[in-house]
């Protein structure tokens, strides 16, 4: 009979994805829809200020566009590090910077 290695399924699990609070007040990339009117330089974001949290991936912005004129979104999607993003550009998403993740990243 084969012998069992019993740590041999925690060296198979995956680390837990990491999930970073947002808070009222964090600053986040919103990439708007493909049908937004929002003035920015190509695919690049525009900056998000987190108003209200209404889950971990889920906030709602108070955004500024390529020229700095103020704009809101609602219920908008807070990517996670490591979830994917949305094929569909028809709805904008927002997204921890990468400076944010590579924080977390040294904490965990």
């Amino acid at each position: 009979m084969p012998e069992v290695n019993e740590n041999e399924h925690e060296d198979q699990q995956e680390a837990p994805p990491i999930v970073i609070k947002p808070t009222v007040g964090r600053v986040v990339h919103y990439y708007p829809g493909i049908n937004e009117r929002v003035m920015c330089n190509g695919k690049d974001p525009v900056i998000g200020l987190v108003a209200a949290v209404l889950s971990d991936r889920s906030v709602n912005l108070a955004c500024f566009d390529a020229e700095g004129r103020p704009f809101n979104r609602e219920c908008i999607l807070l990517i996670q590090p490591g979830d994917e993003v949305p094929e569909h550009r028809n709805i904008g998403y927002a997204a921890w910077m990468g400076y944010q993740i590579d924080q977390v990243a040294k904490i965990d």
